[in-house]
């Protein structure tokens, strides 16, 4: 087959260098390929959002891998989890898709953003400049505190509308001892928070693209597809509760591959291992004891030595967001502050009384049995109004342990009375 491409040029020796240049370029590639393969088919992500076009074998490769399943003979869906672009011959399959990456300074603090009793959020954080694990220094922005602070930045961007796009971000960090934090990615277009993708990404509940542990800890880059809507008004939004993340720009993918691999579930057995197991609650070792207190009110003033006590002698405990008080830190509220305690005192002054009618009655029953039948009336009613009280007291407080003691009690008095209680 003869090619001849002279018509392009001219019929003259002008540039003929070129002429040869591009005449041996096409024949080349005519001769390996003839017609280029068309892309025609259309890649959606999980959403049925339009994210860019590949060729009939690539899609027919990421059905039988398990990554995409088919809508109709031209289109196929990302199944939940599949990420594009990724790497290798993702970039160039979905190269119709938008591609933004994270730039802390198109963020701020989102002004709106409202506490969980409503006030208006205290944000925690700032954007600042860090060198990242290479060395390169990078603009971030971390957010978050290891307190009880709600902190959320946003950024505002108008795009092509009805446009597939994705959005490429790395997070280190956003991990605690206690495993209770929250993190989240929400993608909302123009108002409609109602319909706004939301992506949590504490603990990985949202698989990240790669997971890594890198000199400055936990290291997870997420590649999110999305389509910008009608509108193609879409505002990006990042929030974090009770630790610290940093949000930074995603480095492509091949620069992560000298890191180590680590997934969350990896970390976390680090953690507990570390801190000796349960992390909800109060856990002994060898070493001491954990006990998580987090974001707890103690007014007490002996609670509070007890626990500094505990401390000394190596035990770990978790005050992150804790309000410590003193018995006189306000004479106004002394009242209300030791409501319970003397709440208490009573349920076991009551308690002794009602263990020497339960005596009496034993030596009465034989001859008085009206005077048993007042004194097991006066258990179940005291009974009751100590449960009462044990109900209303707080979950997980002294008094309340105290308060189902002197219960148990009660309730052993009257079972001792056969055929009382019922």
């Amino acid at each position: 087959m003869r090619l001849n491409f002279l018509l392009l040029f001219g019929d003259g020796t002008h540039n003929k260098k070129q002429q040869d240049i591009f005449t041996k370029n096409r024949i080349r590639k005519v001769t390996r390929g003839m017609i280029p393969i068309a892309k025609n088919v259309i890649v959606t992500d999980e959403f049925d959002n339009q994210i860019g076009l590949t060729h009939p074998k690539r899609a027919r490769g990421l059905i039988k891998n398990g990554r995409a399943e088919y809508v109709s003979d031209d289109r196929i869906r990302l199944l939940k989890g599949a990420h594009a672009p990724s790497a290798n011959n993702d970039t160039e399959d979905f190269k119709m898709s938008n591609v933004i990456n994270f730039n802390a300074g198109e963020f701020k603090f989102d002004q709106n953003c409202q506490s969980w009793n409503g006030d208006p959020a205290v944000h925690a954080g700032s954007r600042m400049f860090i060198s990242d694990f290479s060395g390169e220094n990078v603009q971030v922005f971390e957010i978050g505190d290891w307190n009880w602070t709600w902190s959320q930045i946003k950024c505002e961007k108008q795009l092509e509308p009805n446009t597939g796009y994705v959005f490429r971000f790395a997070v280190q960090g956003g991990v605690n001892n206690t495993g209770d934090g929250q993190s989240r990615f929400i993608i909302m277009q123009g108002k409609d928070w109602d319909n706004s993708l939301e992506y949590p990404l504490e603990r990985s509940r949202f698989k990240p693209t790669l997971s890594k542990k890198s000199k400055d800890g936990f290291l997870r880059v997420y590649e999110i597809p999305f389509n910008s809507g009608e509108s193609g008004n879409v505002t990006f939004i990042f929030n974090a509760l009770h630790f610290v993340e940093t949000i930074m720009p995603a480095k492509e993918l091949e620069a992560y591959a000298e890191l180590e691999d680590q997934t969350y579930d990896q970390l976390w057995q680090e953690i507990q291992q570390r801190f000796g197991g349960n992390m909800n609650g109060f856990q002994g070792n060898e070493e001491g004891c954990f006990l998580n207190l987090s974001g707890a009110v103690i007014k007490n003033s002996s609670m509070v030595k007890k626990l500094m006590d505990l401390a000394e002698r190596g035990n770990y405990i978790n005050l992150s967001g804790a309000v410590l008080g003193d018995d006189d830190d306000d004479d106004d509220d002394d009242d209300d502050e030791f409501e319970w305690d003397r709440l208490a005192a009573e349920a076991d002054a009551k308690a002794e009384e009602y263990d020497k009618l339960a005596a009496e009655a034993d030596e009465k029953w034989k001859n008085f049995n009206g005077d048993y039948v007042m004194v097991r009336e006066k258990l179940k009613e005291s009974y009751e109004h100590t449960r009462w009280l044990y109900e209303s007291a707080p979950d997980g407080s002294p008094e309340k342990s105290a308060l189902e003691a002197t219960m148990n009690g009660l309730k052993t008095g009257l079972d001792s009375l056969v055929g009382t209680f019922e």
